[in-house]
């Protein structure tokens, strides 16, 4: 399997139909398959080779989703840095993923000339916001019209697709090696469980360009659904009814926001999905979730109220759980199929139902390893068996409780 399988099945299924909306613009999947390959082509002719890196340093858009899957059409790897990063995190990144090219928005326009000057290996930039482009920088949309359309690469299975980026309490910066297989199992995983909707219209609110990202996105392609992008200043509730948005991805800040904004807004029935992702550091300093279920019934009666957890090691999403969640702030649900999670004691032995030990996954969306640090990748990476970096217990039903508490996985 191969990231771009999903995008290539649904330009054949449903070549007309819309695929993405984004500020002003909207593109079949034909259309979309089209930029993708003529993009491809265009990062090839700055100098992208097989296995090189390209870094992106932009929010979530359909920009960015085309840049993700040109990347993989081109045989390259996509490192996601938080486009909220001050200065010297971003270089720092940049700088240990060996990126040779870097795609910017609007929020880093203005830095990138020192960007060219404190990144090492980068050669090219490409510029997807909607500003005035940098002048060290080549416009998107420029690259996509000048370029040909290119076979894709064909590169997929076990190769690195994506780089997905944390930082160690004592300030490195580890990127997880997420594969194609890994990142496609996972959006398999998703679409199984049912958390999206036929040919719907999705919608991401997260800031970050992370793994769920990449999952959210090829489980909507494997359903023909409609991707929505909007200027997050907008109002997520307004774009939600003004698009006729079916699923809903965010994080716990974000439905904080949505539900401040929908305080006193009429309901809105046309929601059938809505998936909360909560990472350890939600459960450790995060509101709590206990008041959300009513506050999301009141305003979007027909929507199913779903949370996910994961870590970077785990493409982003490791378990999920339908909302109103239990009574344990730090409950996670259940694990995602292709997922087998254990919980070992000081001993080493599987702890015992309700003990709290050192959690472990195995399964096909799982981590390859961490990127250029092989000590950190033989720790981690124990057998068939990666270390998750946090403690759990099991509950009676299977779910997982997390101590937020995180714990270093450090060669």
């Amino acid at each position: 399997m191969k990231l771009t399988d999903a995008l290539r099945r649904a330009a054949h299924l449903h070549p007309d139909a819309i695929a993405t909306i984004g500020p002003g613009r909207r593109k079949t999947f034909r259309q979309l398959e089209s930029r993708v390959s003529c993009l491809a082509n265009a990062l090839i002719g700055l100098g992208l080779a097989n296995g090189d890196v390209v870094a992106i340093a932009a929010a979530h858009s359909d920009r960015v989703l085309e840049t993700q899957y040109a990347i993989a059409w081109a045989g390259g790897i996509a490192a996601h840095a938080d486009p909220r990063l001050a200065f010297d995190g971003l270089c720092a990144l940049i700088n240990d993923s060996q990126a040779t090219i870097l795609v910017l928005d609007d929020r880093y326009a203005a830095q990138s000339e020192a960007l060219f000057d404190h990144c090492t290996y980068i050669r090219a930039m490409v510029f997807c916001g909607d500003g005035p482009c940098p002048d060290l920088a080549k416009v998107h949309d420029a690259l996509i019209i000048a370029a040909d359309p290119m076979r894709d690469r064909d590169i997929g299975g076990d190769a690195t697709a994506a780089l997905c980026y944390h930082r160690t309490d004592d300030g490195r910066w580890l990127g997880s090696q997420l594969s194609h297989h890994s990142l496609c199992f996972a959006s398999l995983a998703l679409a199984a469980a049912g958390s999206f909707s036929d040919a719907g219209i999705g919608l991401q609110a997260i800031t970050a360009t992370a793994a769920e990202n990449l999952v959210f996105s090829g489980s909507l392609l494997l359903r023909g659904s409609v991707q929505v992008f909007v200027d997050p200043d907008h109002g997520l509730g307004a774009a939600i009814s003004e698009q006729g948005v079916t699923d809903l991805l965010l994080t716990a800040p974000a439905l904080q926001a949505l539900l401040g904004e929908a305080a006193d807004a009429a309901p809105l029935a046309g929601l059938g999905q809505i998936l909360i992702v909560r990472s350890t550091l939600d459960l450790q300093f995060g509101p709590g979730l206990s008041g959300a279920a009513p506050a999301l019934a009141a305003r979007y009666p027909a929507a199913r109220l779903m949370t996910a957890w994961g870590t970077p090691e785990l493409c982003g999403i490791a378990t999920l759980q339908p909302l109103p969640v239990s009574a344990a702030a730090a409950a996670v649900g259940q694990p995602i199929a292709y997922l087998e999670l254990r919980v070992a004691a000081d001993d080493g032995r599987e702890a015992s139902r309700g003990a709290f030990g050192e959690l472990y996954a195995r399964g096909p969306t799982t981590l390859r390893g961490y990127w250029q640090q092989p000590d950190a990748s033989a720790v981690v990476r124990q057998q068939d068996w990666v270390a998750c970096g946090v403690r759990a217990a099991v509950t009676a039903d299977g779910g997982l409780l997390i101590d937020p508490t995180p714990v270093a996985i450090e060669a």
